[in-house]
């Protein structure tokens, strides 16, 4: 766990500078924060809630198991994605969470964080608009995905990983992860056979490279916003 780097990563969070300035010093003195690294667990069905928390950096993938011994996907958490369920008085985790990037995670207590709010009823009103705010684009982002067919819905998870997960380098940006086919399956809730016929079809087309350990490259990431139907796709 590298405590001191995932503080660091708090101090520039984007959903606390929402916060009234007067409460941010104190309401970080008071969060936790740990670090995640790919496939660790974050949360199990039945763990204990803490309270409020959501993600300053990196992806993971949450999904339900189902009473026939399947895993049943519920979705990603993208960076600064606040666990919603967790602002509310149920105790315990409904779901699997599985750190798919590098994760930091950060919670505050929920005592804490409601004699925080009865101190500063502004903080209550920022937190309340950061929520509207991704529930908005959340519903925009499923809409896109459910708009469009597996090849350019995979080209749009990619897109948005290279732009919130991806690191620069001279050959162009590099997810530099496990981003397994299985993932993206999980992503796109096709099977695993039909993500991996459609992401040879994109890499023989150019749309990204493939790297050790399962990393991706992607050369151009203006080319991802525009998905070309090839004459050699199946209809």
């Amino acid at each position: 766990m590298r405590q001191d780097d995932a503080r660091i990563a708090l101090r520039e969070s984007k959903l606390i500078a929402q916060f009234p300035a007067k409460v941010r010093d104190d309401f970080l003195a008071k969060c936790k924060v740990r670090h995640y690294e790919p496939r660790e667990r974050i949360a199990a069905s039945g763990d204990l809630i803490i309270g409020p928390s959501w993600m300053e950096r990196g992806l993971a993938r949450a999904y339900r198991p189902g009473d026939d011994g399947k895993n049943y996907p519920i979705g990603f958490y993208w960076p600064g994605c606040i666990f919603v369920t967790n602002l509310s008085d149920r105790e315990e985790w409904e779901a699997e969470v599985r750190a798919v990037a590098p994760v930091t995670l950060a919670c505050i207590a929920r005592a804490v964080f409601r004699e925080l709010a009865l101190q500063h009823a502004d903080l209550s009103l920022a937190l309340m608009a950061a929520l509207s705010e991704q529930l908005r684009w959340r519903q925009h982002w499923n809409a896109q995905l459910r708009s469009v067919p597996l090849r350019p819905r995979l080209l749009k998870i990619l897109g948005r990983a290279a732009d919130e997960l991806g690191t620069p380098t001279d050959e162009g940006i590099l997810l530099d992860f496990p981003f397994t086919q299985g993932v993206l399956s999980f992503g796109t809730i096709t099977s695993r056979d039909e993500t991996a016929r459609a992401m040879r079809d994109l890499e023989e087309w150019g749309y990204y490279q493939r790297r050790p350990r399962h990393r991706i490259l992607i050369p151009d990431r203006e080319r991802l916003r525009t998905y070309v139907k090839q004459q050699s796709e199946d209809a």
